[in-house]
Parts: structure tokens; C-alpha cells; sequence
């Protein structure tokens, strides 16, 4: 009933202003009590909240704007003009700016966190469920391993064991914040990565701690992913026959179910972005210690380390069960973007091919990804109209027109051994590059070169597939 939740928010509202452990809440017993005037922000209510994880954008402008009790307990939708809607509650409101609340007290350790958040668990049931409870384990067990003091096998098995605790609250709540949770992982990561640097082994299993945030990397996104969308909405828009709809047939559920989806990817993908730089250099005025004399020494083995790293761990996202089809379209649009086709190739997927033959993308889809790989995505993915709203980054066109020209699935079929099919691939692109109008800057020098040089690579190609083919028997 709302006394309840208006107490349990009370509750709540004392933990995150108050530097100690809160008050019990006092006994409110009408929705008008509730409006009281207490105000959840920054200025008025310092505290805690000062010293709390950053929350999600939209979740932090609710804050910023400044909250009374009474506008948590009963959180009704504003219209466009900023007018409440009876009977239609906001959900970031009502349900996630308190989980997300929850989360950060978790996640702050040196505020007394875990026992404040406990206490809420066990006298806010309402508002707080068992996969809060277990996601409050989690970040106890990550606060254990962040100890100085901790010896690598401890923190390995503290990192195995917050995972372990993570993935069902993941998997059961879609609005625990996904990138905070990454973020403490790959934390980790970055840590063992220095210690054992250089000289750096891109063995899997190097070090053990290394593992375990990797295993981390990889699977809270993708546990994200199937809370986010347990129905699979979004690659049914996405789909040939949904794609063939367009944009306006697709729901405002399925709109939703992308921007949640993509949101887990970015995840995934922005740090396998990082693993995938090169080290930095060696600083030639710094006194050359042993580690930056080892540096030095090998900086092709060390670069070839960090990207053996990502795509490793992208092949073993890949590789997770259930398959997850959609991750394959983002991690081939995040590849072809960022000029890695060598890479996209050798991905194992039965959808790769389809992938690589497609023409270009219809227009709802082009949107999609375009959003997904802006560098804006953060914003431009929180809302099918923010979405919507987002330009196409940069090159974007760029990587159309590579898809479109059929550039890829020459590649494909001879990587994969496939030197007949590969060789008439080939072929069919360098006839289809001499006869192929200018691809958007008509009349342009640049463009007439770059098809005469891929009408020549094209060639090329083809008769080193032929070759290939014959030796093969």
C-alpha cells in the first residue's frame, strides 16, 4: 500500500542524506504526509549522495531537478509540457532511481555501503528484492578484493564469487546499472594487466585474476541483454521481415527492446575498444627501468598481445549460450566501422555470411546503427527519440558503401577456404567496380580511384583465390 512505500522511501531517503546509519522511518500513515517537503538533491541533502557512484544520465537529471517524497511515492508521468498525467507513474522513478540508489550505496564503500544497504534490504522488502540482496553480496565481495592487502589467488576468487553473485541479480533486474558494474570489473583487468606488463601473455588463464574480470566482461552484458529483452523483441525488428515493415511497424515495446539491447553492446564493445589500443610508448626521457627496458624490447609482441585480448574475448561472447544473434550484427557494424575487416571475417558465426552478402541496411536499420556507433551513444541510446534524433557519426556512410559494394564476402569465403566460391566473388566485384556508379559524390577524382583500385585488388584477388583453388586439388 502507498503508507508503506512512502516509509520504505522515507527509509531510503535518510540513508542517502544522513552520514550514519538511518533513523527508522517515521510512521506516515496519508499520501498527503508524504509531501512533507523533504527534497533528494545534491544541495539540500549533501551527505551521501555527494559521495555516490555517478548514476545513469537520466536517472542523475531527476535528482539535479530535486525530488520531494511525495514525487517518489507517487511519481506521475509528466507530459510535453511538464504537466502530471493521472494514473500513469514514471518507471524511472517509481522503480529504478531506487535500485539505482541502492546500488550506489552499495557500491561506496568507505560510506558504510553494505551496512546501510543491508538494512535496507531487510526492512524496505517492497522496494528492494532477493536479487538486491544478492547484487549487495556482490559489491561486499568486489569491496574485499579492492583491498590492497588482498594476494592474487583471494582476489581471483572474490572476483569469481561477486560474479557468481552479480549474474542473478543481472539477470532478474533490468535496471541495475550494467556500466558501473563492467566498470569495476575491467578495474581489475587493467590492474592484473600492469602487474604482469611487460612482458604481456595473451594466454587465456595467464593470470588468474585477469580471467575472472574477463569472464565478467563477457557475461554481465550479455545477462543484461536477455533481462533487457526476454522476448527477443528487438531482432525481431531488426529481421529481414522486420526490417521490411519499417520503423513505423515496429512497436513502441520492440523500439524500447533495441535501445536496451544496444545499450548491454556498448558495454561489451567500448571495452573490448580499449583492450584493442596498442600500449602506450615508452617515454624516451624517463630513466629506462627493466619494465620500460622490456617494453622497448618487444613492442610488436605487446601490441599483438592487446589485440589478441579483445578479440579473444569478443570470439567467447560469441560463443555464449543462448547464441545471441543481435550481438553478431553489433560486433560486425562496430568492426566494419572501425576499419577492421581482417577481424570481422575470422569471427565464427553461421550468420557472418549473411551478414557480409547483405546490400544496405533499410532505413530503420541504418538509423539503428548509426546511433549504436556514435560517439554520442550513450545519450543517443536511452530513448527510441533521442535515437531518432542522433546524425550519423562520421564515416558511417563510409562503411555502408564498403557493405553495400559487396566487399566483404570475397573475404569471407577465403578465409574460410573457400577459394572456388571466393574467386567468382571476386571476380563478380571487379566486374560490378568497373561498371559501378560514383557512390554518392558523382563526378568526384577520389572516388573514381578508389574504384579503379578495388576493381585491381578485386582482380588480384580473384586470381590469387583461383590459384589457391587449384593447388587445393
Amino acid at each position: 500500500c502507498l503508507a508503506r512505500r512512502v516509509a520504505q522511501l522515507s527509509l531510503l531517503l535518510a540513508a542517502v542524506a544522513e552520514p550514519d546509519e538511518p533513523a527508522a522511518a517515521p510512521p506516515i500513515d496519508t499520501a498527503a504526509d508524504a509531501g512533507a517537503g523533504r527534497l533528494l538533491s545534491p544541495e539540500v541533502a549533501p551527505g551521501r549522495l555527494a559521495e555516490l557512484p555517478e548514476l545513469p544520465p537520466k536517472l542523475k537529471a531527476h535528482l539535479a531537478a530535486g525530488l520531494t517524497l511525495q514525487g517518489l511515492a507517487v511519481p506521475l508521468l509528466l507530459d510535453g509540457r511538464g504537466k502530471p498525467q493521472p494514473g500513469r507513474w514514471d518507471a524511472d522513478i517509481e522503480a529504478r532511481l531506487p535500485k539505482a540508489l541502492f546500488h550506489a550505496l552499495g557500491a561506496a564503500e568507505a560510506a558504510g555501503g553494505a551496512a546501510v544497504t543491508r538494512r535496507l534490504q531487510a526492512e524496505c522488502p517492497e522496494l528492494f528484492s532477493s536479487a538486491d540482496a544478492s547484487s549487495l553480496k556482490a559489491w561486499e565481495l568486489l569491496s574485499r578484493a579492492d583491498a590492497p592487502t588482498t594476494a592474487e589467488p583471494d582476489r581471483a576468487a572474490l572476483l569469481s564469487d561477486a560474479l557468481a553473485a552479480f549474474l542473478p541479480a543481472v539477470s532478474a533486474d533490468a535496471s541495475v546499472d550494467l556500466a558501473v558494474l563492467v566498470d569495476a570489473f575491467f578495474a581489475h583487468h587493467a590492474r592484473a594487466k600492469r602487474a604482469s606488463a611487460p612482458p604481456v601473455d595473451p594466454a587465456p588463464g595467464a593470470s588468474p585474476v585477469s580471467e575472472a574480470a574477463e569472464r565478467a566482461l563477457v557475461q554481465l552484458p550479455l545477462a543484461a541483454v536477455r533481462a533487457a529483452d526476454p522476448d527477443n523483441l528487438a531482432p525481431q525488428a531488426l529481421s529481414a521481415a522486420g526490417a521490411a515493415a519499417g520503423v513505423d511497424g515496429w512497436s513502441k515495446q520492440q523500439r524500447g527492446a533495441i535501445c536496451a539491447r544496444l545499450r548491454c553492446y556498448r558495454v561489451l564493445l567500448d571495452k573490448l575498444d580499449f583492450l584493442a589500443r596498442p600500449p602506450l610508448p615508452v617515454d624516451p626521457h624517463k630513466a629506462p627501468g627493466p619494465a620500460a627496458a622490456s617494453a622497448a624490447a618487444a613492442p610488436a609482441a605487446a601490441a599483438a598481445a592487446a589485440g589478441e585480448g579483445w578479440s579473444r574475448l569478443l570470439r567467447e561472447a560469441l560463443r555464449q549460450a543462448p547464441s545471441d544473434e543481435l550481438l553478431l550484427d553489433a560486433a560486425a557494424w562496430w568492426l566494419l566501422y572501425g576499419n577492421r575487416e581482417e577481424e570481422l571475417v575470422e569471427l565464427a558465426s553461421p550468420r557472418l555470411e549473411s551478414f557480409c552478402a547483405a546490400g544496405p541496411p533499410p532505413e530503420g536499420g541504418r538509423r539503428v546503427w548509426a546511433a549504436f556507433l556514435s560517439p554520442a551513444a550513450g545519450e543517443a541510446l536511452e530513448s527510441w527519440e533521442a535515437l531518432a534524433a542522433t546524425p550519423e557519426p562520421a564515416g558511417f556512410g563510409e562503411a555502408v558503401s564498403r557493405l553495400s559494394r559487396g566487399y566483404l564476402l570475397p573475404r569471407l569465403l577465403f578465409r574460410r577456404g573457400q577459394y572456388v566460391e571466393a574467386a567468382t566473388a571476386f571476380s563478380t566485384r571487379a566486374v560490378r567496380a568497373a561498371s559501378a556508379p560514383d557512390g554518392g559524390s558523382a563526378g568526384a577524382e577520389g572516388s573514381k580511384t578508389r574504384l579503379l583500385e578495388e576493381r585491381i585488388s578485386a582482380l588480384s584477388l580473384a586470381a590469387t583465390a583461383a590459384k589457391a583453388a587449384g593447388s587445393d586439388g
